[in-house]
């Protein structure tokens, strides 16, 4: 670093590898301050074109890996169309495999094979619902997520998500119900009072769902009971007794 003492300022020149370029301003003001650098830092030309190579190289690796996966994704998935079409038409071999496969993967298999006859319900009515309005059937599935999370909490034991999804079913049944005696203007008096007993036995199915939930909750809590002992008030918790279960089952009428 040098200091000018109050003489004109030297010619300032760039690297070689970059543009030459030269200064002849006068610096006159700071003469006591030291100057800038003679040489500016300058990346080689060399380094740039190494490091870009190198950029594009790991690039077209990962392209190439993700192409790789995606392929081997592919294949997989068409061994396995190829293993379910032959086990559907007998093939005892490929019956095995595809056992195997539920055991050794059994939620995904249930819903790739479609044993889950509730959701393929939900899939079709929702398909019926929103037809080809793509944007539309993403919101109500949405929406039906939306509900599933709020009435199953954080824990819920199976009877829970089973009744759940229950609701959720009968929420979507009501809904689509309601939408079509909207949307009846005109109709003779056969159709308007199918719509309406329609309309009336999805509200009944989506209460009972309802309350039962709520019952089923109600006795998975812990019962609170106040001892009176020697004067003094002790409050003890009492896990609820399972019922025996009884050889006959209540019919509700809808």
């Amino acid at each position: 670093m040098s200091v000018n003492n109050g003489g004109p300022r030297p010619p300032r020149r760039w690297h070689a590898n970059c543009k030459t370029r030269t200064l002849t301003d006068n610096w006159t003001t700071f003469a006591n301050l030291p100057t800038y650098w003679a040489v500016p830092y300058c990346w080689p030309p060399d380094f740039i074109t190494t490091m870009v190579n190198g950029e594009n190289a790991v690039g077209k690796q990962k392209k190439q890996k993700n192409e790789d996966e995606a392929n081997e994704r592919q294949a997989e998935v068409e061994q396995l169309l190829a293993v379910i079409d032959r086990a559907n038409k007998g093939d005892e071999t490929a019956l095995a495999e595809v056992r195997k496969m539920i055991d050794d993967f059994p939620a995904p298999s249930i819903t790739v094979l479609g044993g889950d006859l509730a959701e393929r319900a939900e899939a079709i009515l929702v398909g019926r619902i929103t037809a080809n309005q793509t944007a539309f059937r993403e919101a109500l599935l949405a929406k039906l997520n939306t509900l599933r999370a709020e009435l199953a909490g954080t824990n819920p034991n199976p009877t829970e998500r089973l009744l759940t999804e229950r609701v959720v079913a009968c929420w979507l049944q009501l809904a689509h119900a309601d939408a079509l005696a909207a949307q009846a203007e005109g109709v003779g008096f056969a159709q308007g009072d199918y719509l309406q007993r329609r309309q009336d036995r999805a509200h009944h199915r989506y209460l009972s769902a309802i309350k039962l939930l709520g019952i089923v909750r109600r006795l998975a809590l812990p019962i609170r009971v106040d001892v009176n002992v020697a004067g003094s008030i002790e409050t003890k918790t009492v896990e609820p007794a399972v019922a025996p279960r009884s050889r006959w089952a209540p019919v509700f009428n809808n």
